[in-house]
């Protein structure tokens, strides 16, 4: 973690500090992030943070069609980890920690099929779907959690690379 961004985050004191020290990371991070299409079938790897500037695709196009871009619009998981991390000393093992746990609790799936999970980007006729309806609806595989992951590393200042493949012939 960034050392300047980890004092910061030792000096934050309320969950109103927590939540101006998030939208200000957020800022901060959206100056570089140029306008781009990002996911499976387009990208195989992306630095930059999953900002409202990304139309983020965290599945394949169906029928030839693009599908829903996913937006990371809740700060939820964010102000999360920095409670959870905030007040102890530095360990990285700590922080990851965290944030799997973070991720886990905040996107559950009772969707292993991915059903619901498609028919929201791929049938919904949505444009965007927010991260907050993919919680709601407990449908969150790899590519939600990744994308939540690398925006969380991003805020704490970690490097991280978000990469997409294939797994058996599947995007993934």
């Amino acid at each position: 973690m960034d050392k300047i961004i980890h004092d910061r985050i030792k000096n934050l004191n309320t969950d109103e500090d927590i939540y101006k020290f998030v939208e200000e990371r957020i800022k901060e991070l959206e100056k570089n992030v140029i306008e781009k299409t990002v996911g499976q079938e387009y990208t195989d790897s992306f630095t930059d943070f999953i900002s409202s500037k990304i139309h983020y695709k965290p599945v394949a196009r169906y029928k030839g069609k693009d599908t829903a871009d996913l937006v990371y619009d809740d700060y939820t998981p964010y102000i999360e980890v920095i409670r959870q991390i905030r007040n102890v000393m530095y360990s990285e093992l700590y922080t990851f920690n965290e944030i799997f746990y973070c991720i886990s609790d905040y996107l559950p799936n009772d969707d292993p099929l991915g059903i619901m999970r498609g028919a929201i980007y791929a049938l919904s006729g949505k444009d965007r779907v927010s991260i907050k309806e993919i919680k709601e609806d407990k449908c969150a595989l790899c590519s939600e959690k990744a994308g939540l992951a690398h925006n969380i590393f991003k805020i704490l200042g970690i490097d991280s690379k978000w990469v997409s493949g294939y797994r058996d012939s599947e995007p993934h």
